[in-house]
């Protein structure tokens, strides 16, 4: 008789399979001679508000990105931040939001945060609960010192200021 835990592993194989293809799909920019490499900000205290400036970004050379896409989709929270802010520093807002969404659900509180700003940013009252929503994850793993580094209090009461009159949708 069949069971789930039969397919766990199926479902484990086919995920690393999809992940790595919609990685691919997206990847269709080539980089130009003088950006042969994609950046991610230097780690560090996480700010609501960091833009990353060139004195502060580490390079991935193209020919380890495989091996940061492949070790994301294995779960490695690390791996799928850098991507996300070294697609964000390339101005490819489809894959950072990918791979943020990704930090997020494997438990990153700075994923979390980051995502709930983008989200906010997309505008529209879906968009902005669920940032409310990924705030709200911050607050139940995080401790009192990740809250308050996150600015999640003065965010979330943002977000719900704006929530009566969020633009529409689309």
């Amino acid at each position: 008789m069949w069971q789930i835990n039969d397919s766990i592993p199926v479902l484990k194989t086919n995920l690393l399979i999809f992940l790595i293809c919609a990685f691919l799909v997206g990847c269709s920019k080539v980089p130009s001679e003088s950006n042969s490499a994609l950046r991610v900000p230097a780690p560090g205290p996480v700010e609501a508000t960091h833009t990353a400036t060139s004195a502060d970004e580490l390079s991935i050379p193209p020919s380890q990105l495989m091996s940061r896409v492949k070790a994301a989709a294995a779960g490695n929270v690390k791996a799928s931040e850098e991507l996300a802010l070294s697609f964000g520093a390339d101005n490819d807002e489809r894959e950072s939001y990918f791979w943020l969404q990704i930090a997020a659900e494997n438990g990153s509180l700075t994923g979390m945060q980051h995502l709930a700003m983008t989200l906010r940013a997309k505008g529209g009252e879906i968009n902005c609960l669920r940032a409310l929503f990924w705030l709200n994850q911050i607050r139940k793993r995080g401790t009192a010192v990740d809250v308050a580094q996150l600015n999640v209090e003065s965010a979330e009461a943002s977000i719900r200021a704006d929530l009566p009159v969020c633009a529409p949708y689309g």
